[in-house]
């Protein structure tokens, strides 16, 4: 197993919800071909640790990517095509990819209220 230690930890201090979405090869399969340069460390922790809520709700990573069409904040943000995301903070800020780069890079999305931040 890739992450033991990071589930370990988890467990270790309670952060580890018991709400686990473990993906199957298959949907691995099915997320590599619909974004062809998805990071292989996203799906593997996908199929190790798994989809869920984080710290007590704090944080939630989906077993799937999305957009921002797709939750219908498109009108509101203008954001590249070329960025899909993959998680919340429950507080409006987003976790996502830049697939526009050979190697997806992670960006957190930082919405407030005048503009739109990506820190990477």
């Amino acid at each position: 197993m890739k992450y033991q230690k990071e589930i370990d930890y988890l467990k270790r201090n309670n952060l580890l919800e018991n709400n686990r979405v473990i993906i199957s090869e298959n949907r691995a399969r099915e997320i590599r071909n619909f974004h062809k340069n998805i990071s292989e460390e996203f799906i593997d922790f996908l199929k190790e640790i798994g989809a869920g809520q984080f710290r007590n709700s704090q944080y939630e990573i989906k077993s799937f990517v999305f957009d921002f069409h797709e939750i219908g904040l498109d009108h509101i943000y203008e954001i590249d095509k070329s960025i899909v995301l993959f998680g919340n903070s429950f507080s409006g800020d987003f976790v996502g990819f830049d697939l526009s780069k050979i190697q997806s890079t992670v960006l957190e999305i930082e919405l407030d209220r005048a503009d739109l931040q990506f820190v990477r």
